[in-house]
């Protein structure tokens, strides 16, 4: 329920302060054996109250679904960055093509796990610019491709406790708290291939499925 002094104002304009309460998220879509999916968290504006969600709720249509699987997840087409990572190795084209074409105009950003295109060239012996560059030419409205390399499968030491439910995170820079420990610095980064992108921005990130709580080393525990 809204507070006494907000609910006093309009309604139009305690709309519009619900919606300037919107923040970007990374949207980490999945597979699962009742289609695609994410666990990511809904915003607080779309779960505070009644008012708040109805004010919000037609930013995040119900997205990625198929003939088959009905759409599942919540998506703001022009805040938050879709992140395709390794959990989809096996499913990446069959995601590309069941995008409907509202969905395809209307992506703006995209995030790929670097690891996932590693594997498809590596293991399945795809050309990537195949695999990647050629769906990523039927989003129109692409504004930022970020390729994102995960810490804790750059992490050689195996000491990095993650879990593949928490929350993705992503990092400019080498997270903080990983230089202060000295765990590692990474100087050599998987390739990332040279994917024609005309007017799409293109940049390198670092990931961290950091614990919510507890301990980030095995060595804490």
């Amino acid at each position: 329920m809204p507070s006494a002094s907000l609910q006093s104002l309009p309604l139009e304009i305690r709309q519009e302060i619900w919606r300037l309460c919107l923040e970007p998220r990374v949207v980490d879509i999945r597979w699962y054996n009742f289609g695609f999916a994410s666990t990511t968290e809904l915003p607080a504006v779309l779960t505070l109250c009644k008012e708040s969600r109805e004010a919000v709720l037609w930013l995040y249509p119900l997205s990625f679904g198929s003939l088959v699987y009905p759409p599942r997840t919540r998506f703001n087409f022009r805040l938050d960055t879709l992140y395709l990572g390794r959990e989809l190795q096996d499913e990446l084209d069959h995601f590309f093509g069941t995008l409907k074409e509202q969905e395809l105009k209307t992506i703006r950003f995209l995030a790929i796990n670097s690891d996932l295109m590693h594997w498809r060239r590596e293991v399945l012996g795809d050309d990537t610019l195949d695999v990647i560059g050629r769906p990523l030419k039927h989003l129109t409205a692409l504004k930022e491709c970020i390729f994102v390399h995960d810490v804790c499968l750059l992490d050689m030491t195996g000491d990095l406790v993650f879990n593949v439910k928490d929350p993705i995170q992503l990092f400019n820079q080498l997270p903080e708290a990983l230089r202060v420990l000295g765990l590692m610095e990474i100087s050599i980064l998987p390739e990332i291939p040279e994917i024609n992108l005309r007017g799409v921005e293109r940049r390198e990130v670092y990931s961290w499925r950091k614990p919510l709580t507890g301990p980030i080393l095995h060595t804490q525990v």
